[in-house]
């Protein structure tokens, strides 16, 4: 997927699929996340290739109205056995780089998870409530936050003046100091409940795909979490 580009709206070019025909391992989450998977591998002739859904193996925990399930990062730390699994069977030699490194992120991904439940723990308010759609439940239910999500899965659905009414009720009488926007997907939803409410708004990321610029800047998936983790704790008034 192209950095820069609204995963849910993605679809595979010619060239895409070009790619996947020649490669040794193709790895997706899920037929939610990425809708079109079925329908490409099934016409791939590359018998060989292996392919890792990453996340068969939290799926008993997951629903299928939220596929983000990495925002759990005890989930993140499962599908990084899963790919490590993975390239061990391709690459039996080489096992020792690949479970050195799948141990150092796994440690990564330890601390935190661990930052993410000490530094939220006394917070003055608990909920997220997010002018985008659902992407954070996991996130939320990992780390004992209540969530409400303007849209439904899809970031194109349209609310209706009611919701929008609905929202501002909400923010107005739970005093809610921030709201939340994201990643890739015009804010306009945010600025408009600000500009009735008042209220500042911060960026949560999903981590769906990256920016042009953070790629080539060499932003990662910790840095982003502890991005996330820091605005949370601003829209949320925690204190330590």
């Amino acid at each position: 997927m192209p950095p820069g580009v609204e995963a849910h709206s993605f679809e595979p070019k010619p060239t895409d699929i070009a790619k996947i025909s020649e490669a040794d391992i193709f790895i997706y989450t899920s037929e939610v996340m990425e809708p079109w998977v079925n329908n490409v591998l099934e016409n791939i002739s590359h018998k060989r290739l292996i392919i890792i859904k990453s996340t068969a193996v939290v799926n008993s925990e997951t629903t299928e109205d939220d596929p983000h399930v990495w925002l759990d990062l005890t989930k993140a730390q499962k599908i990084v056995d899963s790919i490590t699994g993975s390239l061990l069977d391709f690459d039996a030699p080489n096992a020792v780089l690949y479970l050195n490194n799948s141990k150092s992120y796994k440690e990564k991904l330890i601390a935190l998870d661990d930052s993410y439940k000490r530094e939220l723990l006394n917070c003055k308010n608990k909920e997220i409530i997010l002018a985008g759609h659902s992407a954070f439940a996991y996130l939320a239910k990992r780390y004992n936050l209540d969530y409400l999500a303007a849209q439904g899965f899809s970031p194109d659905q349209e609310i209706s003046s009611k919701q929008m009414i609905d929202l501002v009720k909400e923010i107005k009488e739970k005093k809610i100091s921030s709201l939340y926007y994201e990643e890739l997907i015009d804010p306009k939803m945010a600025q408009s409940l600000s500009r009735e409410t008042g209220v500042k708004i911060l960026e949560l990321n999903a981590a769906h795909n990256i920016a042009k610029d953070d790629l080539k800047n060499g932003k990662t998936f910790l840095n982003i979490m502890s991005e996330n983790l820091n605005n949370l704790k601003i829209g949320l008034e925690c204190q330590l």
